[in-house]
């Protein structure tokens, strides 16, 4: 497992989908759930999606980033993803 410092981390965190983080993303073989809201400021998730080899993609109608985790359409995404 990589370990990052603070400091180390910190210019990445600034890096929006950039060609330092998208490949790095094609290397989790996991299944991956993207939830995001239709009036999300992060979207759209479309170079994230492009890079996880294994994603599936919930867009949540009406629903902002802060209220996308409070949201029973992201609550029922998650479990249904969850129990497989």
């Amino acid at each position: 497992m990589l370990a990052l410092e603070p400091m180390t981390i910190e210019p990445l965190l600034v890096l929006s989908c950039s060609k330092v983080i998208l490949p790095l993303l094609a290397a989790i073989d996991a299944p991956v759930l993207i939830v995001l809201g239709d009036r999300d400021f992060a979207g759209p998730a479309d170079q994230l999606l492009a890079a996880l080899p294994d994603a599936r993609l919930v867009t949540l109608r009406g629903v902002d980033h802060f209220g996308t985790p409070s949201d029973y359409g992201c609550i029922e995404a998650v479990t249904g993803f969850l129990a497989g």
